[in-house]
């Protein structure tokens, strides 16, 4: 219960710098989970407080509950811990100076809460947030670098594919049979004048008569095609994400 750690943090007061106080559950966390043990912690802070400046005007009950309620209103970034920081700085006069004039109230206290919010807690805050956010670009660079690696082996291994489809294709075309399709190829584009109706006949013909090789030639220049296109914007996406890193 947050009520009873409360009562057992005073021994621990050495230990609670800025940099530790800052990374504690806020009060606005910890009201979701149990609103009356924060409040009852606060209340016995309070409470001690009161009965150890010697004033005239004293904080009832009733003017308790409703500072408390204040406090938790207006500090619901400071953490249980801090309030208990706070109670040791006021308890040893560091506030006294600065508005008590013989009373003890709800409006001394935020005053002062105030004060220590500014001293103590403002920058330690910023400084705590700015050294999140330098970790979280750290991880999101980190996080970049291994997607441009990634894109970087993804090209690799494209333009590992592309090389051997464009030699499969090479040997291809060293073939006895390729070497007969392209005479026959050139005979007809050299008989036949473009436009002549002819032309797209003598075309299909020799096409006929290679058919099955042609299959399997065109189906690796469509795998090929594929490859390049893909190898191309692996390329610019790894291009992209390295100027963005930068």
């Amino acid at each position: 219960m947050i009520q009873q750690r409360a009562r057992n943090l005073r021994t621990l007061y050495k230990s609670w710098t800025p940099e530790v106080l800052i990374k504690r559950p806020r009060i606005h966390t910890l009201l979701k989970k149990d609103h009356d043990s924060v409040g009852q912690a606060i209340e016995i802070i309070l409470l001690d407080l009161r009965d150890h400046f010697k004033v005239t005007e004293r904080m009832e009950e009733k003017d308790i509950f409703n500072t408390v309620d204040a406090i938790l209103d207006r500090f619901p970034s400071l953490s249980v811990e801090d309030i208990f920081v706070f109670h040791k700085k006021a308890f040893t006069g560091e506030f006294v100076g600065k508005g008590l004039f013989n009373r003890f109230d709800g409006g001394v206290v935020c005053d002062w809460l105030a004060m220590y919010e500014d001293i103590y807690v403002t920058d330690s805050r910023e400084a705590y947030h700015h050294e999140l956010k330098l970790d979280a670009d750290k991880a999101m660079q980190e996080e970049w670098d291994l997607a441009v690696q990634k894109g970087k082996k993804h090209g690799f291994d494209l333009n590992v594919k592309k090389r051997a489809v464009e030699k499969k294709i090479e040997d291809m075309e060293k073939t006895d049979w390729f070497k007969e399709y392209t005479e026959n190829m050139d005979k007809v584009n050299k008989d036949y004048k473009k436009g002549d109706s002819l032309l797209e006949k003598a075309i299909a013909v020799v096409h006929d008569m290679f058919r099955y090789k042609l299959y399997e030639y065109n189906k690796l220049k469509g795998e090929l095609s594929k490859l390049d296109a893909l190898f191309s914007a692996s390329t610019k996406d790894s291009k992209k994400q390295s100027y963005k890193g930068k």
